[in-house]
């Protein structure tokens, strides 16, 4: 997930303007579609309008903060207690995208050493 990979920002306004802006795309479209359960549509996890809107917001806010420099935790942390209602659905699509594991490596040992 380059895209939430503080090491690769730029660190002025300019050069992270328009960062990323396809892979935010690619994730919007994948996260597009409101869950179905038992045939009844449900709303969509956050709002993919407003998530593109708010994602020139985070990365002006991210380089005027200096964290570029800091981890994802940290920065989700900070932005789940300063701007919990400024970028509301960029959180949303962080921790949705945290909670997935990036490989199966650990699961993989662990059936392993069952073994």
């Amino acid at each position: 997930m380059k895209i939430l990979n503080s090491q690769e920002w730029y660190k002025n306004f300019q050069d992270l303007l328009f960062f990323r802006d396809n892979e935010l795309e690619d994730l919007l479209k994948y996260y597009e579609c409101p869950n179905i359960h038992n045939n009844i549509q449900s709303s969509a996890l956050f709002n993919i309008n407003k998530c593109r809107q708010e994602w020139t917001g985070f990365n002006k806010m991210i380089v005027s903060n200096n964290l570029s420099s800091k981890d994802i935790d940290t920065i989700l942390s900070l932005l789940i207690q300063d701007y919990n209602d400024i970028f509301l659905n960029i959180i949303k699509l962080i921790q949705l995208i945290y909670c997935i594991p990036f490989s199966s490596i650990e699961y993989e040992c662990g059936f392993s050493r069952q073994n």
